[in-house]
């Protein structure tokens, strides 16, 4: 599907705390128009360094977990882990939320559509001044 858009696709794995340093220079040097982020253990307990890189560099990142848009990321799209289910309930899938931090996109110089933020489950604004 990338392809049939135009997309190229470039994959880097982390799984050891010292790798994030290498998959930056790697980033660096075939600079991006953006990133996404898949949520994992790793990933997760090493946020704010993707925060930070993205945020140095002005990429617009996504993230599945909307607690990382929450927390300075540009916005995620995944499953609702606030969604509670009872353990006596027969599982179900969990909605999708999108989720935009209209602060973070300023710190990046990026403008979002408005027909993106009128589609978003929850926005993450405060004025600046």
């Amino acid at each position: 599907m990338a392809d049939e858009l135009g997309i190229a696709v470039k994959l880097l794995g982390i799984d050891k705390i010292d790798r994030f340093s290498s998959a930056f220079a790697a980033i660096e040097l075939e600079m991006p128009d953006g990133l996404v982020m898949a949520a994992d253990t790793l990933g997760n307990l090493n946020r704010s360094q993707m925060y930070s890189f993205a945020s140095k560099y002005r990429l617009p990142t996504i993230y599945e977990s909307a607690t990382s848009a929450r927390q300075g990321g540009l916005m995620s799209y995944g499953p609702d882990a606030m969604a509670s289910e009872s353990l006596r309930d027969p599982p179900r899938p969990s909605p999708f939320r999108l989720v935009l931090n209209l602060n973070t996109a300023q710190l990046i110089n990026l403008t979002l559509p408005s027909d993106l933020i009128a589609q978003a489950d929850e926005v993450i604004a405060s004025s600046f001044r």
